[in-house]
């Protein structure tokens, strides 16, 4: 009786222990996977966070006042050539009333170096100046005219006023017009300028029909 109660014993304790080992293991698999599950989550969100910091959104917002500093803040993890960047980023995102345009622009710009990026940058946002002065952003034809119009300089009220977003989508069509005709009516090193022009703006009228695209497929 006694070893037949003590084999019993030892049989519940054996599958007593059998099934706890069974149960801490399905316990362990179970919190390593929750684990993985959980740090794969984090550092899913904190790549989202680095790339929606340089999304054209994010960067379009970005307050003028203190700018540096709150760039500093933002992407202090960057060199100072590429804060910099942010910053034209920034102008280049508010530009228009045309967030379409101004995301095409932005999009050139953003894969460019920081020094291609001012350039870029400020040609474009001079192209606009220009453009709402004279009709045409050809530069080597509209300074020359401001120049004339505005002898002691562009007066502020002007200065600050958009292009709206009508304005900023003729101007793509404008300029791929009047770059054509200065083509085909120019030699030389104006007929070169001109082709420029036509060719910039034929490539940002593409990027900005594909971009439309891609919003309406987006809100379909």
């Amino acid at each position: 009786m006694i070893t037949s109660s003590t084999t019993t014993a030892v049989q519940q304790n054996n599958y007593y222990q059998n099934t706890t080992k069974t149960k801490n293991s399905d316990f362990d698999n179970t919190l390593k996977a929750q684990q993985t599950q959980e740090s794969s989550e984090i550092s899913t969100n904190t790549e989202e966070k680095k790339v929606d910091r340089m999304s054209f959104e994010f960067i379009k917002n970005i307050e003028m006042e203190n700018i540096m500093d709150t760039i500093n803040s933002v992407y202090g993890d960057l060199s100072k050539d590429e804060q910099s960047k942010i910053a034209f980023l920034r102008h280049l995102a508010n530009t228009s009333e045309n967030d379409t345009l101004n995301k095409v622009m932005f999009d050139e710009a953003k894969d460019m170096s920081p020094d291609k990026a001012r350039l870029y940058s400020f040609q474009k946002m001079s192209e606009h100046q220009h453009y709402k002065l004279t009709g045409t952003a050809n530069l080597s034809l509209a300074v020359p005219m401001v120049l004339d119009r505005y002898p002691t300089g562009i007066p502020s009220e002007l200065d600050d006023v958009k292009l709206s977003h009508e304005e900023a989508f003729n101007m793509l069509l404008n300029m791929i017009k009047l770059s054509k005709e200065g083509v085909e009516s120019s030699k030389g090193e104006l007929q070169d300028i001109h082709k420029e022009y036509y060719e910039d703006y034929s490539n940002l009228l593409e990027k900005y029909n594909s971009e439309l695209r891609k919003n309406m497929t987006a809100y379909s």
